[in-house]
């Protein structure tokens, strides 16, 4: 979620024309040195409902250039997938209560 003025201004439009926002937020990465980790997914979900969001599609991107997949080339889980798996059950928890509300 872009953060700052980007994020308001997304969430504005979105409810200025009547449209819902949805969310793509990055689960892998194509720096090699950068880890995602669970706080980060954690943060990048929170922002985005923070803001309103009503859908999360995470950005699963397969082997290529990208590291810390969720599947590894073989296609078992890796511990990224577990971090995910994590922070969705989280999130399964709190929206209803958060959309609710709104």
């Amino acid at each position: 979620m872009p953060e700052g003025k980007r994020a308001h201004g997304a969430a504005d439009a979105c409810r200025r024309t009547g449209r819902r926002l949805w969310f793509v937020p990055q689960v892998n990465t194509h720096k090699a040195k950068v880890v995602i980790t669970e706080q980060k997914l954690r943060y990048q979900a929170n922002m985005a409902m923070a803001f309103g969001a009503e859908t999360l599609m995470w950005a699963c991107w397969t082997k290529g250039w990208w590291t810390m997949n969720v599947l590894d080339e073989n296609g078992a889980k890796t511990v990224q997938y577990d971090r995910l798996k994590h922070v969705n059950a989280e999130i399964k928890g709190i929206a209803p209560r958060l959309w609710s509300a709104s």
